[in-house]
């Protein structure tokens, strides 16, 4: 199972003022792209198979500009996500555990400026309720 991601984030900096006095930032734009794969979700014997693939790639120019040039953020990013409960239906709906790893690089060299590589490691839980999670059921006591 595929799922695709897109994403457009706009920001208006540049009306931003602080004391009447304009804070002298650029809008930021951004554009993500992100891919996961699930080989079989239904597949209760292949631990491979029902770990979420997950890759993506990230463009943003950032509300900074120094020296007349606007500061951009490049990068990619890759993961997985591990079920914490085995679901018997093939959209991808339960909890998981999540790792992933982002390298990129932000900032110029044009104009004596500065860049700068950087690599993230994400670690995250993700709960969903779920027909096979327990702890979402509500106990009923007669």
């Amino acid at each position: 199972m595929w799922i695709v991601g897109l994403d457009y984030e706009y920001f208006n900096w540049s009306k931003l003022t602080m004391n009447n006095k304009s804070a002298n930032l650029r809008d930021s734009k951004q554009y993500s792209f992100g891919l996961q794969f699930i080989p079989d979700a239904s597949d209760s014997r292949g631990f491979l198979k029902i770990i979420r693939y997950r890759v993506g790639v990230k463009y943003k120019d950032t509300r900074i500009a120094l020296a007349g040039t606007q500061l951009a953020d490049i990068s990619g990013s890759a993961g997985f996500g591990i079920p914490l409960v085995r679901s018997k239906s093939v959209y991808p709906t339960s909890s998981t555990i999540d790792i992933g790893v982002e390298v990129g690089s932000r900032g110029t060299i044009e104009n004596g400026l500065l860049k700068e590589q950087y690599t993230n490691i994400y670690v995250g839980f993700s709960f969903s309720p779920n027909f096979w999670d327990r702890w979402f059921k509500k106990r009923k006591i007669n």
